[in-house]
């Protein structure tokens, strides 16, 4: 993954929290847990407990169709589907199907899930303004075209200029091929990034 493309992902994950706001449900979800807690013996805030569970799995739900596989691997990458995906919701309700008799175990759990979903959210702010600063801007491919990474690894060429040579130009007719079966005509081939982050 390159900068700019991290970037990118970072700017659509923290508008897409923005938009759907799991952290507060996990707010509202924390607090009918401590109600719960303090009364065991009133319904409603059982109930209570109960829905918020349904309004998070929801949301989760909604945030993790926004995005593509390739944009859920590379969430997965860099950490974000603990906090973001659906191992949020099932990690809740795994803890609350061990701890049925003892809700104050479940409280602490979301409590600590809660506090590190936000210290991870002010990660992904300081990276994303950092990264900002420096005048690195995500990088977003325009409609109607395509983009291919590739990763040539040393021992396919033995570090020799010629081996290199010998393996682009390999590459750069299989991808003529492409264009000119996508397009009809054989397009230019453009270098966009050439150093990876990862």
């Amino acid at each position: 993954m390159n900068v700019e493309r991290l970037i990118g992902l970072i700017e659509i994950l923290l508008k897409n929290e923005k938009e759907i706001n799991i952290q507060e449900n996990l707010t509202q979800l924390n607090t009918a847990l401590t109600n719960f807690v303090a009364t065991p013996s009133e319904p409603s805030y059982q109930i209570e407990v109960s829905e918020k569970v349904e309004d998070l799995e929801k949301n989760v739900s909604k945030m993790v169709e926004m995005y593509d596989p390739p944009q859920m691997r590379l969430l997965d990458r860099i950490g974000a589907l603990e906090y973001f995906g659906e191992k949020v919701v099932q990690n809740i309700k795994e803890t609350i199907r061990e701890n049925s008799m003892t809700p104050a175990v479940v409280e602490e759990a979301v409590r600590d899930l809660l506090k590190n979903r936000e210290n991870y959210i002010e990660t992904l702010n300081i990276t994303y303004e950092s990264l900002t600063a420096l005048n690195i801007e995500a990088d977003y491919l325009e409609e109607g075209s395509a983009e291919i990474g590739f990763q040539l690894p040393r021992d396919i060429f033995k570090n020799e200029l010629d081996g290199l040579i010998k393996e682009l130009r390999v590459l750069k007719r299989i991808i003529r091929a492409f264009s000119e079966v996508s397009t009809g005509s054989v397009e230019p081939i453009e270098i966009r990034q050439g150093q990876s982050l990862f």
